[in-house]
């Protein structure tokens, strides 16, 4: 009878024990944007909720539309007020708040969220997030006329938007290149774009995003001048293959042209990789002036657009664009920044071996490949004509020379134009005047 006793006891105890656990008093926790949070057609809304108490019981979300109370979530989860719930599971929800369905006119509406755990006190979280109802598509004002570009070449366009945007630029096929703040007119948007070599017939666009998701596309009015690339057979000697392949990693388990063509396609990719992640951080301001200068001294040995079939005994085992000019000089000639900038890279970097990288802002870079020596560090600004290293021969190249790139968002375009200073004056310094007359479009001459 006595054992008995004492198991009641231990029992009452222990129920005891658990029901004053049971009755803890902690809220759930509840995590939430803070707002106002700008919302358009397609917004959806995150929410993460936990107890690691007692486990959650329940979430609720609505929101207070002209028809009356909309519920927008509403879970119930397993457990109950004796066991709880899983208090270490955290709930990752989101749900779409249909503007237009649920008629929620333009300006301030608020989000109420609230979580209740299984806690005896049923405790809760609750939250109101303001919301700013935003369905209008941001307004689009095109001050470029009708432009001619190059096969190959680059462009810009001069633009208005009339309210803060999360992302706008020019789209090109599956590029968007970013427009920047105006350096004569912060009211305005200037972004470059480039029209590759092999690209489909484009149709380019103005893209504006606002902060609530809307979208507005503009088309540009573009005269594409057709032209013909150059063509270029290329022989690989066995001790060119050996010599590279080693120098660059042996790929390919001893068989030289696998290693060659692992180096020449897949190496090739990765380089151009870095180079539009280096493009993507480029300065909005405009640091260049006037055109760029080729290597003093210089020979052009290939050009921009050459396309290159590679022969390696006898057979044809691959084909590439080049994406630039080859500039032979003599060997180890000191090489000068064509224009002013700043040093976004200097290091190896695959196929071009010792390279250096010059941002001139507003997504604008020129490259410097197959170094010998570099002579500069990242982040240091430049002049034109401030050594950056010498030529050689580092990375895929056959002999000493300078492999000179120019490249807009991280797209190879043809240098010559840069090279030119009538191009320049007609084709870039009329994006960057400072026009009053917004009814006059800048535009550009073929």
């Amino acid at each position: 009878m006595r054992s008995i006793s004492i198991l009641l006891i231990v029992i009452t105890v222990a129920v005891a024990g658990s029901l004053w656990i049971r009755f803890e008093g902690s809220p759930p926790r509840l995590g939430t944007l803070e707002g106002p949070i700008p919302i358009g057609e397609g917004y959806a809304h995150e929410i993460r909720i936990s107890d690691p108490e007692s486990g959650v019981e329940s979430v609720r979300a609505w929101i207070d539309t002209p028809g009356g109370e909309r519920v927008l979530y509403e879970e119930h989860y397993p457990g109950n007020p004796f066991l709880g719930a899983d208090s270490e599971l955290e709930h990752r929800i989101s749900f779409p708040i249909p503007v237009r369905e649920l008629g929620l006119p333009d300006g301030p509406a608020t989000l109420q969220i609230e979580v209740i755990d299984y806690s005896l006190r049923a405790n809760r979280s609750t939250k109101a997030v303001a919301l700013a109802v935003d369905t209008r598509s941001p307004r689009v004002s095109l001050l470029t006329g009708l432009t001619y570009v190059r096969r190959g070449g680059a462009e810009a366009a001069v633009y208005r938007i009339d309210e803060l945007v999360e992302g706008d630029g020019i789209q090109i096929g599956p590029t968007l290149h970013p427009g920047f703040a105006h350096p004569e007119r912060g009211d305005l948007r200037i972004a470059f774009y480039a029209l590759a070599p092999d690209a489909d017939s484009p149709a380019p666009e103005v893209v504006a995003v606002d902060l609530a998701g809307n979208e507005t596309r503009v088309p540009l009015r573009l005269g594409i001048i057709e032209r013909g690339f150059p063509k270029d057979r290329i022989e690989l000697s066995e001790a060119f293959m050996q010599r590279k392949v080693a120098e660059l990693g042996n790929p390919g388990d001893g068989d030289p042209a696998a290693g060659y063509l692992e180096l020449n396609r897949g190496l090739r990719e990765q380089s151009h990789q870095k180079l539009r992640e280096i493009s993507a951080n480029s300065s909005g301001d405009r640091l260049w002036a006037g055109p760029f200068a080729q290597l003093p001294n210089s020979k052009v040995v290939a050009v921009f657009g050459e396309q290159r079939s590679y022969f390696y005994g006898g057979e044809a085992i691959d084909s590439q664009l080049h994406h630039g000019y080859d500039l032979a000089s003599t060997a180890h000639a000191t090489v000068p920044a064509a224009n002013h900038g700043v040093v976004a890279f200097a290091g190896p970097l695959g196929i071009y071996g010792n390279t250096v990288v010059l941002d001139h802002g507003l997504g604008l870079a020129s490259l410097y490949g197959h170094l010998s020596e570099i002579t500069v560090e990242p982040g240091r600004a430049v002049r034109r004509g401030d050594a950056l290293g010498r030529t050689g021969q580092t990375g895929l190249a056959g002999g000493d020379h300078l492999h000179f790139a120019m490249l807009v968002n991280g797209e190879f375009v043809d240098p010559l134009e840069w090279f030119d200073p009538k191009w320049i004056r007609e084709h870039v310094e009329p994006k960057f005047v400072a026009e009053r007359d917004d009814e006059a479009a800048v535009g550009d001459r073929p």
